[in-house]
C-alpha cells in the first residue's frame, strides 16, 4: 500500500513539473551532443511491474548514435544498446532512437530526448506488436539551449579574374618549330630528321 502511495504521490508531482503528458507543441529538440543523468523515471501509461525500478538514466546522445544506462534501485544496470537494437532516428524536429529487443522482437522501444518548460527529458515509450504498452518520463535538468535555424548567408561574390585580353601568339611564331614539323624538315646534311619519327 505503502509503495501504490508513494508512486502515485511520484507521477502527481512529475506530472506538475512536466506540466501532464508532454505535449510536441511545447517541444524543442535537443540540438547537438547531451550527456545527462535524468532522474527518478515517472509512468504515464504502464507500470514497472516489479519491485526492481529505475532511480536514474544515465542518456548520452552525440548527433549519430546513443548510450542510454538504467541505474536500478537494487544496484543492478541496464544498458539500452544490449537490450534493444537501437538505430539512430534523430532529425531536424526530433532527436530519439528506436529498436526492437534482442531477446524478443515483438516488443520495441523508442527512446526521446527534448527541451520542454525549461527542462531536458528524456522519454521511452514501450510497444509490444506495434501497440504502446508504456510511456516513462524523467527530468534531465536544465534545458539545453535550441538553435534556431540559421538565415542563409548572403551570395558571396566570387573572385572572377579580369578578362584577358586575347594574345597574338600562336604556335610556332616565337621560332621554335612544332614537333610535327621538327619531324619533316631535313637536317643540315640534307637528310630527313628521322629522331622524333
Amino acid at each position: 500500500m505503502k509503495m501504490t502511495m508513494k508512486r502515485y504521490l511520484l507521477a502527481a508531482v512529475a506530472a506538475l513539473a512536466f506540466g501532464g503528458v508532454a505535449s510536441a507543441a511545447t517541444q524543442t529538440p535537443v540540438v547537438g551532443f547531451a550527456d545527462r543523468m535524468c532522474g527518478p523515471m515517472t509512468f504515464s501509461m504502464g507500470n514497472s511491474g516489479s519491485r526492481e525500478y529505475v532511480t536514474s538514466t544515465h542518456v548520452t546522445h552525440n548527433g549519430s548514435g546513443w548510450f542510454v544506462l538504467r541505474l536500478m534501485n537494487n544496484g543492478n544496470e541496464y544498458s539500452r544498446t544490449m537490450q534493444y537494437v537501437v538505430s539512430e532516428q534523430s532529425f531536424a524536429n526530433q532527436t530519439e532512437w528506436y529498436g526492437p529487443s534482442r531477446r524478443n522482437p515483438a516488443f520495441s522501444m523508442r527512446g526521446d530526448l527534448f527541451n520542454e518548460g525549461g527542462r531536458m527529458v528524456y522519454e521511452e515509450k514501450a510497444y509490444r506488436l506495434g501497440t504502446m504498452i508504456g510511456d516513462t518520463l524523467q527530468d534531465c535538468g536544465a534545458a539545453e539551449p535550441t538553435y534556431a535555424a540559421q538565415p542563409a548567408p548572403a551570395p558571396v561574390t566570387a573572385y572572377a579574374p579580369p578578362p584577358s585580353t586575347p594574345s597574338a601568339y600562336t604556335p610556332g611564331d616565337d621560332g621554335v618549330p612544332l614537333i610535327s614539323e621538327y619531324r619533316a624538315r631535313p637536317s643540315a646534311l640534307g637528310a630527313v630528321n628521322t629522331k622524333w619519327s
